[in-house]
């Protein structure tokens, strides 16, 4: 498989080898529901992973295919946008 998880970084991976894919391992072996599980990404390359998570973010600098797939888009990573989602969405201050 290759990606292009940003315009300029293109990424091979064996067949069947993903974030999305690895996320469920994590998941089964640590017995956490998918609905349980909150994903960031910005690449192409986190695709698998968005759509696997029961909340997938991507920040707003992130790929048009990504921001497709996505349930959330927060600020860019730059504005601390996965802390500003974590911090509302968990009540933080």
């Amino acid at each position: 498989n290759a990606y292009l998880s940003l315009p300029f970084l293109l990424e091979v991976q064996p067949s069947g080898v993903s974030k999305g894919k690895a996320l469920q391992e994590v998941a089964q072996l640590l017995k956490i529901p998918r609905e349980a599980i909150i994903a960031f990404g910005d690449g192409n390359n986190d695709v698998e992973m968005i759509q696997f998570a029961g909340t997938g973010v991507a920040v707003e600098n992130a790929t048009p295919q990504l921001k497709s797939v996505a349930d959330h888009i927060v600020p860019s990573n730059n504005e601390e946008g996965p802390a500003q989602f974590l911090r509302k969405t968990f009540n933080l201050h």
